[in-house]
C-alpha cells in the first residue's frame, strides 16, 4: 500500500490495504493502517473513506499518547470541514485547544476556528475566541501566527466601523492595540512568511492612526512599512 500510494496510485493502495486488514493485530498495527487509509482516501479524492479512516484514528488514540491523539483529531477535524461537517469539526478543533497538547496543534486549532468564525463574519466571536486563547501565554515565537490573526480579525472590525460618525473610542483605539500586537510579533523571531502580512498591516494601522491624529511621523512609518 506504502508502495503504490508513493507511485500515485492511491486507488491500489486502498485495494492493498483492503486485503492486508487481517494483518493489523496490534493497536499500532491498526493506526498505521488506518492513518495509511487517510491517505490514500484523500489522494483518491474519496471523503467519506478519509473521514471514516481519521474517526478510527481518533478512536483508536483514545486517551493514550497525547501527539497521537491530537493528530487523530486534527485529521478528523479536517476531513470533516472538507465535507461541510463545519460544526462537528468546530468541536474537534476546540479539543485541539486543550494547553496541554503540543503546541503546534494548539496553534493550528485556535486558527481554524478563528477562520471558521470570520468566514461567518462572525468577527466578535473570533477576536474572543483569539484573545482568550492568547490570555496567560508567554510572548513566544510559536504564538506569533495567533498574534497575526488576532490583529488581523481586530483591523476587519475597524474597517467596518471606519464610516460611522462619530467613531467610537473603542473603535478608533483599534489600530494603535493592533500595533501593539505586530509589535511582540516583530520583536520575537517571527518566521520568514508572517514578516509580509505583519509589515502590510502595521502599513495601514500606522496610516490610519496617522491620518486620525495627523501625525506625520506615523505616515512615514507607514509608507516604510509598506
Amino acid at each position: 500500500a506504502e508502495a503504490r500510494l508513493g507511485l500515485g496510485d492511491p486507488a491500489g493502495a486502498l485495494a492493498a490495504l483492503e486485503s492486508g486488514k487481517a494483518m493489523a493485530r496490534t493497536a499500532d498495527a491498526q493506526w498505521q493502517r488506518e492513518r495509511l487509509r487517510h491517505d490514500a482516501a484523500r489522494a483518491a479524492g474519496k471523503a467519506d473513506e478519509r473521514l471514516a479512516a481519521a474517526e478510527a484514528l481518533v478512536n483508536l488514540s483514545g486517551t493514550g499518547e497525547p501527539v497521537r491523539r491530537a493528530e487523530a483529531v486534527s485529521l478528523a477535524a479536517r476531513a470533516m470541514e472538507a465535507m461541510g461537517q463545519t460544526e462537528r469539526a468546530d468541536a474537534l478543533w476546540e479539543r485541539n485547544s486543550d494547553a496541554s497538547l503540543p503546541v503546534e496543534y494548539q496553534r493550528e486549532a485556535v486558527l481554524r476556528i478563528a477562520e471558521r468564525l470570520g468566514a461567518r463574519s462572525d468577527l466578535p466571536k473570533a477576536r474572543a475566541r483569539l484573545e482568550r486563547f492568547l490570555t496567560g501565554r508567554a510572548a513566544e515565537p510559536v504564538w506569533n501566527a495567533v498574534r497575526l490573526a488576532l490583529g488581523q480579525v481586530l483591523f476587519r472590525q475597524y474597517a467596518e466601523a471606519r464610516g460611522v460618525t462619530p467613531l467610537p473610542a473603542e473603535i478608533a483605539g483599534l489600530p494603535g492595540q493592533i500595533l501593539g500586537q505586530l509589535d511582540v510579533v516583530l520583536t520575537n523571531q517571527p518566521a520568514a512568511e508572517l514578516v509580509g502580512p505583519v509589515q502590510y498591516l502595521r502599513g495601514w494601522c500606522l496610516w490610519e492612526d496617522g491620518m486620525a491624529a495627523g501625525i506625520t511621523n506615523q505616515l512615514k512609518e507607514s509608507e516604510a512599512a509598506f
